[in-house]
């Protein structure tokens, strides 16, 4: 061979070794992204599955919640029905209180509404004055 030849066949083997170099590090780049990306997408998906496992968990204990509510709601209004509060007065001595003992609130007590002796002498003052007079 010439030597011409031969060092025209030296940088072509040298260009040889570096490309396939290049081409391999550009391949464990490319690799190594891929996996990146698709440990990514697990990590997204297994993170995913968690938070719809304790939206049920959540779903589930506002459920069960709602359930207490409701059911405390019903032994208030059966505590509070007249029935009950009549019963429950009746255990303890408490009765109703007389009309003339009740005191409507929001309006002035006039002397006529006072209890007691001097409450009467005045509304039977009052009923005598609306008697005809002959």
């Amino acid at each position: 061979m010439p030597a011409h030849a031969r060092s025209s066949a030296v940088p072509v083997n040298q260009a040889a070794q570096k490309k396939p170099v290049h081409e391999q590090s550009r391949r464990t780049f490319k690799i190594a992204a891929a996996s990146l990306f698709l440990l990514a997408m697990v990590w997204q998906h297994v993170q995913a599955t968690r938070l719809g496992y304790r939206v049920e968990q959540s779903r589930r204990q506002i459920d069960l919640l709602q359930g207490q509510i409701g059911s405390l709601d019903m032994q208030i209004e059966t505590s509070l029905a007249p029935a009950q509060l009549a019963q429950r007065a009746s255990r303890l001595g408490l009765y109703p209180a007389a009309p003339d003992c009740l005191r409507v609130l929001g309006r002035p007590l006039s002397p006529t509404d006072a209890p007691g002796f001097f409450g009467r002498l005045l509304t039977l003052r009052r009923e005598f004055s609306r008697l005809p007079r002959t």
